[in-house]
Protein backbone atom coordinates (compact mmCIF):
# COMPACT_ATOMS: atom_id res chain seq x y z
CA UNK A 1 0.00 0.00 0.00
CA UNK A 2 1.40 3.43 -0.56
CA UNK A 3 0.15 6.27 1.70
CA UNK A 4 0.87 10.21 1.07
CA UNK A 5 0.43 12.76 3.41
CA UNK A 6 -0.70 15.82 2.56
CA UNK A 7 -0.58 19.49 3.99
CA UNK A 8 -3.33 21.69 5.32
CA UNK A 9 -4.85 23.38 2.11
CA UNK A 10 -7.03 26.61 2.84
CA UNK A 11 -6.78 28.39 5.64
CA UNK A 12 -8.54 30.34 8.30
CA UNK A 13 -8.39 32.49 11.32
CA UNK A 14 -9.79 32.61 14.66
CA UNK A 15 -10.70 36.07 16.35
CA UNK A 16 -12.64 36.69 19.38
CA UNK A 17 -15.17 39.61 20.60
CA UNK A 18 -16.07 38.53 23.79
CA UNK A 19 -17.88 35.30 24.16
CA UNK A 20 -17.90 35.07 20.22
CA UNK A 21 -15.73 32.85 18.13
CA UNK A 22 -15.24 34.55 14.76
CA UNK A 23 -13.91 31.93 12.31
CA UNK A 24 -12.88 33.64 8.95
CA UNK A 25 -11.88 30.61 6.76
CA UNK A 26 -11.19 30.24 2.63
CA UNK A 27 -11.25 27.40 1.20
CA UNK A 28 -11.60 24.15 -0.05
CA UNK A 29 -10.04 22.79 2.96
CA UNK A 30 -8.82 19.24 4.09
CA UNK A 31 -8.85 17.25 7.11
CA UNK A 32 -5.71 18.56 8.06
CA UNK A 33 -7.00 22.00 8.03
CA UNK A 34 -9.73 20.81 10.28
CA UNK A 35 -7.87 19.30 12.98
CA UNK A 36 -5.55 21.87 13.10
CA UNK A 37 -8.54 24.18 13.69
CA UNK A 38 -10.38 21.76 16.54
CA UNK A 39 -6.82 22.10 18.36
CA UNK A 40 -6.61 25.76 17.89
CA UNK A 41 -10.31 25.75 18.91
CA UNK A 42 -10.29 23.86 21.85
CA UNK A 43 -7.99 26.34 23.77
CA UNK A 44 -10.79 28.65 23.16
CA UNK A 45 -13.53 26.75 24.16
CA UNK A 46 -12.36 25.71 27.24
CA UNK A 47 -12.04 29.10 28.52
CA UNK A 48 -15.78 29.76 26.99
CA UNK A 49 -16.22 26.78 29.05
CA UNK A 50 -16.11 29.36 32.56
CA UNK A 51 -18.45 31.71 31.18
CA UNK A 52 -21.36 29.72 30.15
CA UNK A 53 -22.59 30.42 26.80
CA UNK A 54 -20.96 31.41 23.45
CA UNK A 55 -21.37 31.77 20.03
CA UNK A 56 -19.40 31.22 16.03
CA UNK A 57 -19.37 33.41 13.21
CA UNK A 58 -18.42 31.68 10.11
CA UNK A 59 -17.00 33.90 7.71
CA UNK A 60 -16.66 31.67 4.14
CA UNK A 61 -14.63 32.51 1.36
CA UNK A 62 -13.52 30.25 -2.23
CA UNK A 63 -14.84 27.06 -2.16
CA UNK A 64 -16.76 26.23 1.02
CA UNK A 65 -16.57 22.52 0.49
CA UNK A 66 -14.92 19.65 2.25
CA UNK A 67 -14.14 15.69 1.91
CA UNK A 68 -16.24 13.60 3.84
CA UNK A 69 -13.72 12.55 6.41
CA UNK A 70 -12.80 16.22 7.37
CA UNK A 71 -17.01 17.16 7.31
CA UNK A 72 -17.77 14.49 9.86
CA UNK A 73 -14.44 16.20 11.91
CA UNK A 74 -16.33 19.21 11.84
CA UNK A 75 -19.89 17.77 12.78
CA UNK A 76 -18.23 16.41 15.26
CA UNK A 77 -16.66 19.38 16.38
CA UNK A 78 -19.90 21.60 16.70
CA UNK A 79 -21.38 18.42 18.66
CA UNK A 80 -18.45 19.33 21.26
CA UNK A 81 -19.26 22.76 21.50
CA UNK A 82 -22.80 22.93 21.78
CA UNK A 83 -22.03 19.97 24.49
CA UNK A 84 -19.85 23.16 26.25
CA UNK A 85 -21.57 26.25 25.85
CA UNK A 86 -22.21 27.00 22.07
CA UNK A 87 -25.76 28.43 21.50
CA UNK A 88 -25.72 30.19 18.27
CA UNK A 89 -23.99 29.59 14.77
CA UNK A 90 -23.92 31.86 11.93
CA UNK A 91 -22.27 31.20 8.82
CA UNK A 92 -21.84 34.14 6.19
CA UNK A 93 -21.05 33.02 2.65
CA UNK A 94 -18.78 35.69 1.28
CA UNK A 95 -17.08 35.59 -1.90
CA UNK A 96 -17.84 31.97 -2.51
CA UNK A 97 -18.00 29.59 -5.63
CA UNK A 98 -21.15 27.18 -5.77
CA UNK A 99 -23.20 29.55 -3.59
CA UNK A 100 -25.80 26.89 -3.62
CA UNK A 101 -23.90 23.95 -2.94
CA UNK A 102 -22.34 26.02 -0.08
CA UNK A 103 -25.50 26.63 1.64
CA UNK A 104 -27.03 23.56 1.86
CA UNK A 105 -23.62 21.96 2.85
CA UNK A 106 -22.97 24.31 5.97
CA UNK A 107 -26.53 23.64 6.72
CA UNK A 108 -25.83 19.77 6.70
CA UNK A 109 -23.30 20.81 8.96
CA UNK A 110 -25.04 21.89 12.01
CA UNK A 111 -28.20 19.98 10.88
CA UNK A 112 -25.92 17.26 11.79
CA UNK A 113 -24.49 18.22 15.00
Amino acid sequence: MIRRTFGSHGSYAIDLLDRIMILNVHGPGNIELVKQFIQDGLTIVRDFETKERWGSVVNVNGVPLLPPDATRLLINSNSYGKAHGLIANAVVLGDVEFAQSAKSFWQQIYDAS
